[in-house]
């Protein structure tokens, strides 16, 4: 696995900002425009301040390899005192990233496995414009707020025989998701459990989808060239 950056964004603007995060940036040579970017959120168990807890996590293990290695790849830590992320903190963080690295605001990702799926959903439900796509791995959404991902695709992941989060919750919100219009998949992964994150982030077909996603109109057309072509896509007229 390549080596991860581990950084600390602080910073005090109206309220004291601090932000500890890993960063995997793309293997080869830099882009002179910009890169997809993808937001990990990680489960519970990786929070606190031990940022090598979130290095385990499995998206941050395959960061490497395949087509993940052609992504910047950011993963904040969510506090030992909280119950699951801040969604002002995580949007002050992501100005920062955006401000930082050649990272391409058109072309942001937002991913999360269990607890921080559940994050994922509530940064969406107030931030939907600001991404691309949604790809939330072994959560649940609310049902209620799913009209507020209008415009946003979403593609999800469960596992049948999932015991922390039941699979039932997960089809709750696809469904709901389909009603309010949402373009909305899910995949229902027959003999998984709650742990899937592995299956889910090894799988080809996922970073093909997030790559052909952009907040200009879901496609490559607002990618920059070098941008399309690190992804191996044909940049479009």
């Amino acid at each position: 696995m390549s080596a991860l950056e581990s950084r600390v964004l602080a910073r005090t603007v109206r309220r004291r900002l601090r932000v500890r995060y890993l960063l995997s940036r793309p293997t080869g040579k830099a882009p002179a425009d910009a890169w997809p970017l993808l937001i990990y959120l990680h489960g519970a168990g990786a929070k606190g301040n031990r940022i090598d807890l979130v290095a385990r996590e499995p998206l941050l293990q395959l960061a490497a390899t395949g087509h993940a290695a052609k992504w910047l790849i950011a993963c904040p830590q969510c506090p030992a005192e909280r119950s699951g992320f801040c969604v002002e903190d995580l949007d002050r963080w992501l100005d920062d990233l955006l401000a930082t690295l050649p990272a391409d605001p058109r072309c942001v990702c937002l991913t999360g496995q269990s607890m921080g799926g559940r994050g994922a959903y509530e940064w969406a439900y107030e931030r939907a414009s600001r991404f691309a796509a949604l790809l939330p791995v072994c959560a649940f959404g609310l049902p209620a707020l799913a009209p507020r991902l209008r415009g946003l695709p979403v593609w999800s992941f469960h596992g049948a025989r999932d015991e922390v989060v039941p699979v039932a919750r997960a089809e709750e919100m696809h469904a709901a998701l389909r009603a309010a219009g949402v373009a909305a998949r899910f995949n229902r992964l027959a003999r998984g459990a709650h742990a899937i994150g592995r299956q889910v982030y090894a799988r080809k077909e996922v970073w093909k989808w997030l790559s052909l996603k952009t907040t200009a109109g879901g496609s490559t057309a607002g990618l920059p060239g070098r941008a399309a072509r690190a992804l191996g896509l044909r940049a479009r007229a």
